[in-house]
């Protein structure tokens, strides 16, 4: 079975228990305004320009398949995301972001640090983009990661059969949660947030070993009101469960260029640590394990 991804990171603190081998894949049902990987959200591939490093040859515009004029037609409706010019820049200013990988391919690029995983009680996270879109692609890579610890970081903005297979297949689940108002999650995020909620609460039901996530975004959610929401959803789950809470930051910005679309959060200031501080109090007021991370 092939996926569709576009990276793989070792050596991740961040995704999981211990050490471990990250891998992003490509597509996501949701398209939030504060995005750190926006390259990661269609589902076929995304073309980045990197305009500092082209030295204007035009190799880009002689490979690609749709140049009108000798214009290559990166950035346009003629584009078809082949990669061609990508492949023909030498000076690496285009990159093609998203390829197919077999599931066999994958697992024996991961399985390769298994001693490690064991050794610094790490393992295997999928994140994304949207993993439990490909979530019979995962199942079968995890079938052949026999006594790997595996997490997955997720949305949960799919169908439920998809969070039934990973919660058959998967021992770690980081889950974002948002917001609780539908229409502010729809303004921000393009999508519902009823799954999201039903899928949560199933994830919950199901004892897994679940970690919260909430990113704070001033104009979003970086408000009493809405944080009050958030963790009152969180306290009725069916289950006690860990969260934490992820600073909205900006660092993002510079690949929306590459990608040629506007950062719509751009003169957003970021939250202080002295807010994220109070906005913890209030989760650990309540009674929730709570961190934050800036």
């Amino acid at each position: 079975m092939k996926g569709r991804i576009y990276d793989i990171q070792p050596f991740s603190i961040h995704d999981g228990p211990g050490t471990r081998t990250t891998v992003f894949f490509q597509g996501c049902p949701l398209s939030c305004a504060w995005c750190h990987n926006p390259e990661s959200q269609p589902m076929s591939a995304a073309l980045m320009y990197y305009a500092a490093r082209c030295i204007h040859c035009g190799e880009c515009a002689k490979a690609c398949p749709k140049a009108f004029d000798g214009v290559s037609a990166m950035f346009t409706e003629a584009c078809v995301l082949c990669g061609a010019c990508a492949e023909a820049c030498y000076a690496d200013a285009l990159k093609l972001s998203g390829y197919s990988i077999d599931s066999d391919a994958l697992a024996a690029e991961l399985i390769k640090d298994k001693d490690l995983f064991v050794s610094a009680g790490g393992g295997v996270t999928f994140s994304g983009g949207e993993p439990a879109m490909q979530a019979d692609f995962i199942s079968e890579v995890v079938s052949m990661l026999p006594d790997i610890h595996t997490a997955v970081e997720t949305c949960a903005c799919v169908a439920e059969q998809n969070v039934d297979k990973l919660l058959r297949d998967i021992s770690f689940f980081y889950v974002d949660l948002k917001c609780v108002t539908p229409e502010l999650h729809m303004i921000f995020t393009g999508a519902d947030n009823r799954i999201i909620l039903s899928n949560i609460q199933r994830i919950s039901e199901s004892g897994a070993d679940m970690t919260i996530r909430v990113p704070v975004v001033p104009t979003f959610n970086a408000d009493r009101q809405e944080l009050d929401r958030i963790s009152d959803f969180i306290l009725a789950l069916p289950n006690r469960h860990r969260c934490e809470l992820l600073a909205y930051h900006s660092m993002c910005k510079p690949k929306y260029e590459t990608l040629n679309r506007r950062f719509v959060m751009d003169g957003v200031s970021e939250p202080t640590t002295a807010q994220m501080e109070e906005y913890t109090d209030l989760f650990i007021k309540k009674g929730i394990d709570t961190i934050y991370r800036m």
